[in-house]
């Protein structure tokens, strides 16, 4: 009957101690919850609105210088994979390695793995934080220390309960039994929470992921940059083996030349100064093929770099020269006004501007006071075996409120730096929309103007090969001498690697111009 009755009054006691905490508890929610709704302080970000010119002034300066130019931008849906417009399987091949393998795109990668991963441990602060802990420790205190002062004042206690000064020996025994070495056992869980009352815990999280998306884009942006850089080395590189090809054309055609007058001298109609004047052209001609060769192995290791190859990796793939890729007729630009969701660095700008909006949101937050709410529960004991009992219980819950009375002008100083960042990042975003038009502009001039040049080339290199027909005649037939036909072969080949800078400058344009218009990572942007 007497175990009933104690039993019957623990759980009482148990009951009143959970009924109790969990009425604090849920008194703390509520006022939390009420709390936190109140307005977020700071400015909300607004999207930007970017500036679109009403017209692409290259594509009509292109479209009316020349008429009869073989390339026209047309505002048409454009493939993000740009270089396909090439239809090179080489340049295709190099590229797609490039964005698996590329060391810059896979270092962005990992800076938006980490931006990322601040993200989630800023929002985290939005949760409550708990965890459990278990101890054990074997504990003693020095009797002559603290516990003389805990000796005294129980001498006091005794005199006053015995109307007398409490016996020597009863100090003594106290402070003995008080330093004796115990156990002790406790576990039991803490949990935390700031109720984020102003917003500033929303608007960290809102800047970092902001700061998170600024990444990616800039990611993205890398990923066109290197895209570009691929196709515009391999662009080069044809053009300096077509080149070379030229010129290795042209010694042949020095050699023949030096043995028509040689053959001539010997027939006493050439002079020595001929035969002079036909060794020296051919000694320079020759002279040309080592810087070009050096150049060609130059854009193949750059393209090995771009791989994150071996330096000569690619020799045997690309050393055997090939033709010149050309560009259809039609160059589809996409709609202008869809500009600013294409480029991955106006995109990124924008984040930026982002992150630098909610910023100050975070600044004035630092003004208004913290409260948190934090809380324990556990068992606590001198033995192992009684942590089990009720009697064992200990925890605590409550409120914390700290407010910054004087802090040096030191907040103050912080909500000036994030307005005047969030002013710069939004000139950086009006920059970066202004430069894209630029870029497209002078990529569409550019490839305007080269077309009207390469017309003039081709114009250029009939009357060369007519040039060099009439002199060699005049030639053979003794009425002038071998000089005018090596000043017109040195004008043809020189008009011939004009027309192929012309060509190589052409598709350069191109490239730019898809570079410019945020081609290139939609469909080819690689998992992170």
């Amino acid at each position: 009957m007497k175990r009933q009755i104690q039993h019957r009054a623990t759980l009482e006691l148990q009951q009143q101690g959970f009924s109790r905490l969990a009425t604090a508890a849920s008194t703390l929610a509520l006022m939390a919850s009420l709390l936190t709704g109140c307005k977020v302080i700071g400015p909300n970000f607004q999207k930007p609105v970017a500036w679109t010119a009403p017209t692409i002034t290259g594509a009509t300066t292109m479209e009316t210088a020349s008429s009869k130019a073989a390339i026209q931008t047309v505002e048409e849906p454009m493939d993000p994979e740009f270089w396909h417009t090439f239809q090179d399987a080489t340049l295709d091949s190099l590229i797609h390695r490039a964005i698996s393998a590329n060391l810059d795109i896979k270092i962005a990668g990992e800076r938006l793995t980490e931006a990322r991963a601040q993200a989630k441990i800023v929002g985290a602060d939005r949760l409550p934080h708990s965890e459990a802990a278990a101890t054990y420790n074997r504990q003693g205190a020095s009797g002559t220390g603290l516990l003389s002062l805990v000796g005294t004042a129980a001498d006091q206690s005794a005199g006053t309960v015995a109307g007398g000064a409490a016996p020597e020996g009863l100090v003594e025994d106290q402070t003995a039994r008080l330093a004796t070495p115990y156990n002790l056992w406790q576990y039991g869980f803490d949990a935390s929470w700031e109720p984020d009352i102003w917003g500033r815990i929303k608007r960290e999280t809102e800047s970092a992921s902001a700061s998170s998306q600024a990444i990616a884009d800039e990611q993205r942006d890398m990923l066109t940059i290197v895209i570009a850089d691929v196709a515009r080395n391999y662009l080069e590189l044809r053009s300096v083996q077509e080149v070379h090809r030229l010129t290795v054309e042209d010694v042949e055609l020095a050699k023949h030349g030096l043995q028509l007058v040689q053959s001539r001298q010997q027939a006493g109609v050439a002079t020595k100064l001929e035969v002079a004047d036909a060794q020296a052209y051919l000694h320079e001609i020759e002279s040309q093929l080592p810087p070009q060769e050096q150049q060609e192995e130059a854009l193949i290791h750059l393209l090995s770099l771009l791989l994150a190859e071996p330096p000569s990796s690619l020799h045997e793939e690309l050393s055997k020269p090939a033709t010149m890729p050309h560009l259809p007729a039609k160059l589809p630009t996409g709609v202008p006004s869809e500009l600013a969701e294409r480029r991955p660095d106006i995109l990124a700008a924008e984040a930026r501007l982002h992150t630098a909006t909610a910023n100050i949101g975070v600044a004035k937050g630092n003004f208004y006071p913290r409260i948190s709410i934090s809380g324990s529960m556990g068992l606590q004991s001198l033995s192992a075996s009684d942590l089990g009992s009720w009697a064992s219980r200990q925890y605590a819950i409550g409120p914390s409120v700290s407010l910054p009375l004087f802090e040096g002008g030191r907040l103050r100083g912080e909500l000036h730096l994030a307005e005047a960042q969030q002013k710069e990042a939004a000139f950086a975003y009006q920059k970066s929309v202004l430069n894209a038009w630029y870029e497209i502009a002078n990529a569409l001039d550019g490839l305007s103007e080269q077309q009207r040049r390469r017309e003039f080339l081709q114009a250029a290199i009939e009357q060369n090969h007519l040039a060099i027909s009439v002199s060699e005649n005049r030639y053979q037939a003794g009425a002038s001498n071998y000089l005018y036909v090596l000043t017109s072969q040195k004008a043809l080949l020189q008009t011939q690697k004009n027309l192929v800078d012309s060509d190589l400058n052409i598709s350069l344009s191109a490239i730019a111009l898809y570079k410019a218009l945020g081609g290139g990572w939609q469909t080819t942007y690689p998992k992170s």
